[in-house]
């Protein structure tokens, strides 16, 4: 089996999220395989276990990478919100995060391979839900400072039934901005 350094790693590591991104999100989960996988970036499948046990190991990680920017530039909005009050925010932040949705269609695959996913992984990792990382999401929260009607942990649920939600379908404009209204209602 092939060793590689840190450098090879990295640049594989990098290849694997991009190409399985684009596998994932043409084919399904399910139709992918290891195989196509390591054709793609041009590695042997032994080499692929260097780097992940399976292929949900690498959808989560592609999920979370993806998870991890919107949560940095949630965060960045939030340190820099200058006048405007979080509440204000709220509407800015989902529509951001419809954006990233529609720019990266892996985040938008159906209900049904996402149930595949997470009954596969969902006892490697109880800090999943659907995909999104609730130990990010509970710290976002925490330091926002708001107090809201509802705990936390409710708060993130309803977030993650929400982007679920609106992952699997294609809103108009109008039905986005009602979406946001009563989630803003009900936050606050």
């Amino acid at each position: 089996m092939p060793r590689f350094n840190e450098k090879e790693r990295t640049e594989i590591y990098a290849a694997l999220r991009k190409e399985g991104e684009r596998l994932f999100s043409n084919l399904g989960t399910k139709k992918v395989t290891i195989s196509d996988l390591c054709k793609a970036v041009n590695i042997s499948k032994g080499s692929y276990y260097l780097f992940y046990p399976n292929k949900e190991n690498l959808y989560w990680d592609i999920i979370n990478t993806l998870h991890q920017k919107i949560f940095r530039n949630m965060d960045a909005m939030i340190q820099n919100k200058g006048k405007n009050s979080l509440l204000e925010l709220i509407p800015q932040i989902i529509k951001g995060y419809l954006q990233v949705t529609r720019k990266h269609p892996i985040l938008s695959i159906n209900n049904k391979q996402k149930e595949y996913l997470y009954l596969k992984e969902r006892d490697t990792d109880p800090n999943i839900l659907f995909g999104l990382q609730i130990n990010i999401l509970m710290k976002l929260i925490d330091e926002t400072g708001v107090q809201y009607k509802y705990p936390k942990e409710i708060i993130v649920r309803m977030l993650d039934i929400i982007v679920l939600m609106l992952s699997d379908k294609k809103l108009s404009e109008k039905e986005e901005s009602i979406l946001i209204n009563i989630m803003t209602t009900v936050v606050y």
